[in-house]
């Protein structure tokens, strides 16, 4: 779990596939796990947020041992 740069709370689900992002109250803003050309996530093991607000997910799957770097709409 991180904060970003708005006070949003970015969620790694690693047995879900997925990053969730909450606003400060926890309702949910937005959800992904598919990055077209980049592929889908198969085990996010952790995330932060660089001060430009870009995520930084460390994707540990099986065929994936990548970094990605993602926008907050779920941008790569």
């Amino acid at each position: 779990v991180v904060v970003d740069t708005q006070g949003n709370i970015i969620v790694c689900e690693k047995d879900n596939n997925r990053i969730q992002i909450f606003d400060q109250q926890g309702h949910p803003l937005r959800m992904f796990n598919e990055f077209g050309p980049a592929g889908v996530l198969e085990c996010p093991w952790g995330i932060d947020v660089d001060k430009n607000g870009v995520i930084v997910i460390s994707d540990q799957g099986a065929s994936n041992s990548r970094i990605l770097l993602v926008t907050s709409k779920g941008t790569v």
